[in-house]
C-alpha cells in the first residue's frame, strides 16, 4: 500500500508499505527521517521484537501524519534502521484508525475510517 509520511511541512516520498496485523506498531525505516526533518536523538526510544524472527530492534518513536488512500491521520509511529522492509502498517498507528477489508482472489484492500 502506498503511504506518504508528513512531519509538519516536511513530506516523504511515496513509500510502499506492508499491511501487517501481526505487527504491534506501525514502523518505518529511519532513512526517511532526514526528509521529514526528524532528529532521532530527540525521539523516545524502545525495543521491539518479533520482526522477521530477528532479535529485538531499537525503535525511535515520533508523531507524524500519514496519507493513505487519500485519507490523512495523525498517529504515533516508530522508526528503525534495522527494519527488514521499508515500512510496516501495524495495529497501533494504522489499524486503530481504519476498518480494513482484504479482498481474496483479487488485488485490493478497502480502507474506511474507524
Amino acid at each position: 500500500m502506498d503511504v506518504i509520511v508528513r512531519n509538519g511541512s516536511y513530506e516523504s516520498r511515496r513509500i510502499r508499505a506492508l499491511i501487517d496485523s501481526g505487527s504491534a506498531i506501525t514502523l518505518f525505516d529511519t532513512s526517511i527521517c532526514e526528509s521529514l526533518d526528524i532528529n532521532l536523538k530527540s525521539c523516545q526510544t524502545g525495543m521491539v521484537g518479533g520482526i522477521g524472527g530477528a532479535k529485538a530492534i531499537e525503535v525511535y518513536y515520533h508523531d507524524v501524519h500519514l496519507k493513505i488512500s487519500g485519507q490523512s491521520i495523525k498517529t504515533f509511529v516508530g522508526f528503525s534502521k534495522d527494519l527488514p522492509v521499508s515500512a510496516l502498517l501495524g495495529r497501533h498507528g494504522f489499524f486503530e484508525h481504519f476498518i480494513v477489508t482484504f479482498h481474496a482472489g483479487r488485488a485490493g484492500v478497502v480502507l474506511e475510517k474507524a
